[in-house]
């Protein structure tokens, strides 16, 4: 094999070393929980140009989990069909995520992150709800306000009727 037959890239190094040995969710598990997003997308747009097949970026809000599941798919398919790929290999061994009891923790830290996304949008939902009470409590405010000048105008027009009754009964 000469140099253009490996390609540098982690995470394609390691979910390509790992589907020997590791199932699929462990593999996306520990891949999204080590890697960072703008690795994924790289190691998913390296693959996808290889192979010729059309990228299709996720949009959801698992789309990191989602761009690792289509990686480890379209490494099997490769497998089936008999396609040859490059050797992905790692500039270091930092590259890797350590290889014993880290599948766990990933699986434990992405557990948590789904967590903390849930949160972070029911916080959103309180915020947009007590923006919206507040824009409520401004309208109250604002109409207390009306009804103040309004109940102002009434009493100077009642001012004003019995000062002309008085000066009506006056002449009289």
């Amino acid at each position: 094999m000469d140099e253009s037959d490996y390609k540098e890239n982690s995470v394609l190094a390691y979910i390509a070393s790992a589907r020997q040995s590791k199932c699929k969710n462990d593999i996306v598990n520990t891949s999204v929980v080590f890697y960072e997003e703008s690795q994924i997308k790289a190691a998913k747009e390296l693959l996808f140009g290889i192979v010729n097949v059309k990228l299709v970026w996720r949009r959801s809000e698992n789309k990191n989990r989602e761009n690792c599941a289509d990686i480890v798919d379209l490494l099997k398919k490769c497998d089936d069909e008999a396609i040859s790929l490059p050797r992905f290999v790692t500039e270091n061994y930092d590259g890797f995520p350590p290889v014993y009891g880290y599948d766990i923790i990933g699986g434990v830290i992405g557990n948590l992150m789904d967590e903390v996304k849930e949160l972070k949008s029911e916080i959103k939902d309180l915020k947009d709800a007590r923006r919206s009470n507040i824009g409520m409590l401004e309208n109250q405010y604002f109409m207390k306000e009306e009804l103040l000048e309004i109940k102002g105008l009434l009493k100077q027009f009642k001012q004003k009727q019995m000062f002309e009754s008085g000066r009506r009964d006056s002449v009289i």
